[in-house]
């Protein structure tokens, strides 16, 4: 019988990400993975619902996966299924819905369907997709907080956190292949510990991470909510194998705003952990998400936001419409004329890439650890730099993933052009 062959798609956060490469860990000994787009046996679908914009690249990706593979097998899962069980099931015929409490059963569900026999746990997994050389390790999931605009603590459930013991384990895994870093991602990763016995906290967890990252690699943050950050994460960031780049969300940009979006921080004290931030690891790359025209914003307090944007000097800044997303309270919130909501996430975007071009420039000349990913036909290497920038340069050989010096040449897009500092690092 011919090997069956399944495509995958991730769509939303690194989450996501994370459960897919588990998926195809699973599978890939015993069936051919091709990359979304091509004829498939069976697609599998990790789909998204925090926006708008999410949920209708979910719903145009299902059909868009028959007419790929007219005879095939798609299967769905992830928030859209979660928030929206029956629509799923409807959009194609033929669709299976794999819940949040059945997501794990999914590459089983395959191995039975195709007659593959019993699946076997491996280490590793074929790179297929740009994140393989940095690949998410999920810590925790779900999110135990109600910010009024967020969906997402409805479609994951409460805070679940992983045993360090297992994280650890996973971590070696990773750094057994050619990883350059390995990026913590959680749902609400901050958080993680919390619902652990006893009680646990994130740093803690970093700290013992770093212990084992090998030298030559190094571990980044994903997003990390701010009140989760204590004194304990912030003196970590200076460490060597710690990318130098924390990305807090902030979401609203007044007290007021904060306040009627639910959130647990307040602008005064975000500006200390910026502050803060900044004193512990100098050079530091801090973004941020925000979110545009949330209901009943005034302009005046969206001037007051905009002057603390730029106050905060982001690195980078995620801005986001406001949409209203089901069974959440901001969803019942008179909402702003859509014609003001696209003309003040256009003034913010005006006022991040204004913060953007000022951050890039002052790394002009600098040197820069580098995560190399890849290594083009052309000689050219490109990867990710600690402070969260691409960078391209010319490589005397095909280098394997891991750090190298780069000197930050020309600007180029959104990232640099640059040249070797030195060879690359010893792993």
């Amino acid at each position: 019988m011919n090997r069956p062959v399944v495509s995958f798609l991730s769509l939303g956060c690194r989450v996501n990400q994370y459960e897919i490469r588990r998926f195809i860990e699973r599978l890939y000994p015993l069936v051919d993975i091709i990359d979304f787009g091509q004829p498939a046996d069976v697609t599998v679908i990790d789909t998204c619902v925090v926006t708008r914009t999410a949920e209708r690249d979910t719903r145009q990706m299902i059909p868009r996966a028959r007419r790929f593979s007219p005879e095939g097998l798609i299967v769905l899962t992830g928030c859209y299924v979660d928030i929206h069980p029956e629509p799923a099931r409807e959009i194609e015929p033929g669709v299976v819905v794999f819940p949040r409490d059945r997501k794990a059963e999914i590459p089983g569900w395959i191995a039975g369907r195709f007659d593959l026999g019993p699946l076997v746990e491996t280490a590793g997994a074929p790179p297929l997709w740009p994140s393989a050389g940095r690949p998410p390790l999920m810590v925790q999931n779900g999110c135990d907080n109600r910010c009024a605009y967020c969906v997402i603590p409805l479609a994951r459930g409460p805070s679940v956190s992983r045993p360090p013991e297992d994280v650890l384990a996973e971590l070696d895994r990773f750094f057994a292949d050619p990883v350059a870093e390995v990026v913590l991602s959680g749902i609400n990763l901050g958080a993680w510990g919390r619902d652990l016995q006893p009680r646990r906290e994130i740093a803690g967890l970093v700290a013992r991470l770093l212990d084992r990252t090998p030298e030559g690699r190094r571990i980044r943050l994903g997003s990390v909510e701010p009140e989760t950050v204590d004194p304990g994460l912030v003196a970590l960031l200076g460490h060597p194998r710690l990318a130098p780049h924390l990305h807090l969300p902030l979401q609203g940009t007044t007290d007021t705003t904060l306040s009627a979006m639910r959130r647990p921080n307040r602008t005064g004290t975000y500006l200390e952990l910026v502050a803060s931030v900044r004193a512990a690891a100098p050079g530091c790359a801090i973004g941020a998400d925000v979110i545009a025209g949330f209901p009943g914003e005034t302009e005046e307090a969206f001037s007051d936001g905009l002057e603390f944007v730029r106050r905060c000097g982001f690195s980078y800044l995620h801005v986001f419409p406001f949409s209203a997303r089901p069974g959440t309270a901001a969803a019942s919130m008179k909402a702003l004329p859509a014609e003001i909501v696209k003309a003040r996430a256009a003034r913010l975007r005006q006022v991040a890439a204004g913060l953007r071009a000022s951050f890039l420039a002052g790394q002009q000349g600098r040197t820069v650890e580098v995560a190399v990913e890849e290594t083009g036909a052309d000689g050219v290497a490109s990867g990710m730099a600690g402070p969260f920038f691409q960078v391209r340069f010319p490589a005397l050989a095909p280098m394997s993933p891991g750090l190298v010096d780069v000197r930050c040449v020309r600007q180029e897009g959104d990232g640099f052009a640059g040249e070797l500092a030195c060879a690359q690092k010893p792993t």
